[in-house]
């Protein structure tokens, strides 16, 4: 009876004390776990919250100029690579691996400018325009809304600054001046753009990547004179930013540039077409 009577005062204990220490061991295994998962979230926490791209470093900004040095130095092949990367980083949260793959923008559109040694500065843009475009020259035979050169660029304000220095830049003396068309949203609406295009012969159309897509959209705008596209790089904002360092400029920028109007075929460029980088 003793021993029955200790038998059942033992054995209700043991399994309680087995599940305890298993609680406890299981407990002890998915702490670190836990540890490990909250460390990797901050740390993409803390990425995603950096205002510069790591590719961004504080020695190529000139505060001074307003302007990322870096890009003079780039050849056709690091400015290719230099995109991918950044459609890369902004895209791959919302774009398919083959929508990712249909942004790549190809090396041999772009002309190499790195032997051109003035900074990049709004003062020089007509001097680096003029150097390696053709389109320097008042052209009377262009048809309405078709220009020979379009020049992309961050914002509605560096548009009409980069407008000006053009006119003044490329004006010589008893030659007529460049019909310079301001292709962007600010103070104008989209039928005025639309009537300015379809009225209008364009040298040169100078604007946002998003109004000028818009446009061709329309059918307002047209590629068949294009001969070249200068993209305003080089230029940073009191932020330190550039157009390829702002997601929804960079994303809507190489939109524009994969659009069909610019190549031959669904995968081919348009070799008539340059790309300069300023």
């Amino acid at each position: 009876m003793a021993v029955s009577k200790l038998s059942k005062q033992v054995s209700p204990k043991a399994p309680s004390s087995l599940s305890t220490s298993q609680s406890f061991s299981n407990k002890r295994k998915r702490e670190p776990e836990n540890e490990l998962i909250t460390h990797t979230e901050k740390k993409a926490a803390k990425r995603r919250k950096q205002k510069k791209p790591k590719e961004i470093h504080d020695e190529d900004l000139n505060e001074e100029l307003g302007i990322n040095v870096a890009f003079s130095r780039m050849d056709s092949r690091l400015l290719a690579d230099y995109i991918a990367q950044r459609t890369l980083r902004f895209g791959e949260r919302e774009l398919s691996t083959v929508e990712l793959a249909d942004r790549h923008f190809p090396e041999n559109a772009i002309q190499d400018t790195s032997q051109w040694d003035k900074p990049r500065t709004l003062e020089n843009f007509a001097s680096f325009f003029k150097h390696f475009s053709n389109d320097s020259q008042n052209d009377p035979e262009l048809p309405k809304g078709s220009p020979r050169a379009l020049v992309i660029t961050a914002s509605g304000l560096r548009a009409a600054d980069i407008s000006r220095a053009l006119k003044n830049g490329l004006a010589k003396k008893g030659e007529e001046r460049l019909s310079i068309a301001k292709l962007f949203a600010k103070h104008i609406k989209f039928p005025e753009a639309v009537k300015m295009c379809n009225t209008m012969k364009i040298d040169i159309g100078v604007g946002t990547p998003h109004r000028i897509s818009e446009l061709i959209t329309h059918g307002a705008l047209s590629a068949a004179s294009l001969e070249s596209i200068i993209m305003d790089v080089s230029h940073i904002d009191q932020k330190k930013r550039g157009i390829l360092d702002m997601k929804d400029l960079h994303m809507a920028l190489v939109d524009l540039l994969i659009r069909d109007e610019f190549k031959v075929s669904s995968t081919v460029w348009n070799n008539r077409i340059k790309v300069l980088f300023y």
